[in-house]
């Protein structure tokens, strides 16, 4: 960390303040695209979101409209070659890299990666901030531009950020599901049934999926679900969650929500 100033410091803390002001991760990534260039000169910026499985690439740029469905179709073509993705693909906590820490320039310009994409594109330099990998998905603020490369106090300032930015990406997409998920539970579609939230063992949403009422007569919930409920630490603590005879409701709002059945996976 020997390249920063005070300044950055400054830039870093504001820049993280602005994005973190933002709902929703719409909101969120356009704040990051617009002002990430302040924090480091960037011709071109991208949320990249990479189909590690696929090998598909989605971006959103600013300046608008500077990556063509032409661009993105070559970049595929490319996509497993790319150094940027296969760095941050193998090193899940990586951060911030430059092209440069995996390939010289002077081969890195004799690629066909370089010639048939970066050089359409007019870009000569790439650094990425990853925001999410796991081993399906990685999701990344990615600078671009000509000319000279990012330096090390480039590199320095951005993995600053990097971890708060991750952070508050993350929590945004998790809000956004949650609020999606209660739109749909208070749905007439979900009120004629129970609503099964399945979770993966981090306790992250993985689907939702309505139960018609023809599939528990009774009315009541489902004994599975209930008896995972009352077997939850969550569900002991009374100040939070109470469980009275079926129905379970919130001990702060005194929302019902009998119509949420849990299931673990």
């Amino acid at each position: 960390m020997g390249h920063t100033t005070h300044r950055d410091l400054k830039q870093a803390v504001d820049l993280i303040g602005v994005v973190g002001a933002q709902s929703g991760p719409t909101a969120l990534a356009e704040a990051g695209l617009r002002k990430l260039p302040d924090l480091v000169g960037s011709d071109l910026t991208t949320l990249s979101v990479c189909t590690l499985r696929t090998g598909h690439r989605r971006v959103v740029c600013n300046p608008a409209g500077a990556i063509s469905d032409g661009d993105l179709a070559c970049f595929d073509r490319f996509f497993y070659e790319h150094p940027l993705v296969r760095y941050h693909a193998g090193n899940p906590d990586g951060a911030s890299h430059r092209i440069s820490d995996s390939q010289p320039p002077r081969i890195f310009k004799r690629t066909a990666l370089y010639n048939d994409y970066y050089r359409k594109v007019c870009i000569e330099h790439a650094i990425a901030v990853p925001l999410f990998v796991d081993s399906s998905l990685l999701v990344s603020f990615v600078l671009n531009r000509q000319g000279r490369d990012f330096s090390e106090r480039d590199r320095e300032v951005l993995d600053l950020v990097r971890r708060p930015l991750a952070a508050l990406y993350r929590n945004a997409l998790a809000l956004d599901g949650v609020q999606q998920a209660l739109a749909r539970v208070t749905t007439d579609e979900a009120d004629d049934g129970w609503m099964l939230v399945s979770l993966d063992t981090a306790r992250a949403v993985l689907v939702f999926h309505c139960v018609p009422r023809s599939a528990n007569r009774s009315g009541r919930t489902p004994a599975r679900c209930s008896g995972w409920c009352r077997r939850r630490a969550v569900f002991r603590d009374r100040r939070c969650f109470h469980d009275r005879g079926d129905v379970l409701r919130s001990g702060g709002s005194g929302l019902p929500l009998h119509r949420a059945g849990i299931v673990a996976r």
